[in-house]
């Protein structure tokens, strides 16, 4: 109970500090509750910015999609609210990706029947 305690007010006070340094980050500890003992214990930084995405792209994934390249076909799925969706065809006309910069919305396509031009993730799409 007395650990607990004490736990709970470092975390605390961790959070205090986070806030007043004005982090995006929380830190917060966890307690294996199958295995209890002194090194069980382990802390966890988690970003709560909003700018980060909703969800994790697999590496096989994202590595497969790297080698995108202008006038390659591709398609992407797009869903629409009712759990339906429509398939859009297109061609590449820039990947922008460089090795260690940021993947996010760097391949441009124009899709076939539209003058629009659109900036994906490259994991989006299926290459033809």
């Amino acid at each position: 109970q007395k650990d607990g305690l004490a736990a709970k007010a470092e975390a605390e006070a961790a959070a205090a500090a986070a806030v007043v340094m004005g982090s995006p980050f929380v830190c917060f500890r966890l307690r294996s509750r199958e295995v209890e003992g002194p090194d069980e214990l382990f802390h966890v930084t988690l970003y709560t910015g909003s700018d980060l995405p909703d969800y994790v792209v697999p590496k096989a994934t994202f590595e497969g999609s790297k080698g995108l390249v202008a006038g390659q076909s591709v398609k992407m799925y797009f869903s629409h609210e009712k759990k339906t969706g429509t398939w859009y065809q297109g061609k590449v006309l820039s990947n922008k990706y460089q090795e260690g910069g940021d993947p996010w919305e760097c391949v441009e396509v124009q899709w076939v029947g539209d003058t629009t031009l659109s900036h994906v993730c490259p994991w989006e799409l299926i290459k033809e």
